[in-house]
């Protein structure tokens, strides 16, 4: 494990992984989750009640696990470590998985919804 520190250029670094692990034991939607699987980075994260397991869906981009089993989220690491096929396969999909979160998907989302009202 290696702590950078302050780092200006964080694409540099998501390029460079092989998999994202969000280890928060409570998390909202947060941006570094959305930025890495952006980077083809399938994620390993506990299901945290809101935003995470809106994102990672468990064993298509990622895996969820469930809060606070630390030796579940070691076993999905190990896995993606060992398995090369997987964690492109996962990867790949976390790429796509991201397409409702650009911006055209957001506005798509907030149009349907104003039309329904």
């Amino acid at each position: 494990i290696d702590m950078p520190g302050r780092i200006s250029d964080m694409s540099k670094l998501y390029k460079e992984a092989d998999f994202f692990v969000l280890s928060s034991r409570g998390e909202g939607l947060g941006m570094v989750l959305l930025e890495a699987m952006e980077f083809s980075l399938p994620a390993v994260a506990f299901a945290c009640r809101a935003g995470v397991s809106e994102v990672v869906c468990d064993r298509e981009n990622g895996y969820l696990i469930t809060p606070g089993d630390v030796g579940a989220l070691a076993e999905a690491m190990a896995k993606l470590m060992e398995d090369d096929g997987l964690r492109r396969r996962l990867g790949r999909n976390a790429k796509e998985s991201m397409e409702r979160f650009r911006s055209r998907g957001i506005l798509d989302e907030w149009e349907s919804m104003l039309e329904s009202i």
